[in-house]
């Protein structure tokens, strides 16, 4: 499965892709000024350099706009009504 991420600055739009297998070893960014791919001795490096580009991009102005696959699923919890505290009265655990 690829995971995408999509960047966005005004009318600029940068996307970075990577396969979900924790053996992969390269991601590929893509964008206004082309493609490229990178390489890495591992998929920890992979994820560190991901990581800081991301950071970059943020200093830079870009911002997130999407990630996929959504994994989430069901309704949205933010939406539901809250209820009273449905944890119960708390106790004292220790005697005075």
């Amino acid at each position: 499965m690829t995971l995408t991420w999509t960047f966005v600055r005004d009318s600029e739009r940068m996307e970075l892709r990577r396969e979900v297998d924790p053996t992969s070893v390269s991601l590929e960014v893509s964008g206004t000024g082309g493609q490229r791919t990178f390489g890495f001795r591992d998929h920890a490096a992979l994820v560190a350099f991901q990581a800081g580009f991301e950071q970059a991009l943020a200093h830079l102005g870009w911002q997130l706009e999407s990630f996929q696959p959504e994994r989430r699923g069901g309704d949205d919890r933010r939406t539901a009504p809250r209820i009273p505290d449905r944890r119960g009265s708390l106790e004292l655990v220790w005697s005075r």
